[in-house]
């Protein structure tokens, strides 16, 4: 198996982790290549995996309200955490992930990363506080946006 322990702590999600920690998590880590204009992930569908980006760049849509339009939400590019909800019980994607360019991402499923926190209490508590971080700061962004939009920002 290649060794990802490097790369993986370049993601949010898995920072403050130590290399021996990060070593666990790689023993349930794989990997996927998805092709530029390709599909990660669909709205709507059910899913339990969550990717981080190794190398390439995906951007995330959302559809807009009645309408057939997608707007974009992010643009993600290496390090990158897509479908971390999985660790919070979401299993319905509630944005598109698309390949802007070739992409590779590192993959667990639910039910990998559980043992691993199961295994080590750290390594759970650690990312699931990063995930709340990221999560505080997804929701920052997006109230900022609507203010903008509305005009009160």
């Amino acid at each position: 198996m290649a060794e990802f322990s490097d790369k993986l702590g370049l993601g949010q999600l898995f920072e403050a982790l130590s290399p021996q920690e990060l070593k666990q998590l790689e023993f349930r880590t794989k990997c996927r290549s998805v092709e530029d204009g390709e599909f990660l992930c669909r709205e709507g569908e059910t899913g339990d995996e969550v990717y981080m980006i190794l190398s390439g760049r995906a951007r995330v849509e959302a559809k807009v309200p009645d309408s057939s339009e997608a707007e974009v939400l992010a643009t993600l590019d290496e390090g990158e955490f897509v479908g971390e909800m999985v660790m919070l019980g979401q299993y319905y994607r509630s944005a598109s992930v698309i390949a802007e360019e070739d992409l590779e991402v590192l993959v667990w499923s639910k039910d990998d990363l559980d043992a691993v926190f199961e295994q080590n209490h750290h390594i759970g508590y650690v990312v699931m506080r990063n995930l709340a971080n990221s999560l505080a700061d997804r929701l920052k962004v997006a109230d900022t946006s609507l203010m903008a939009r509305r005009g009160t920002g």
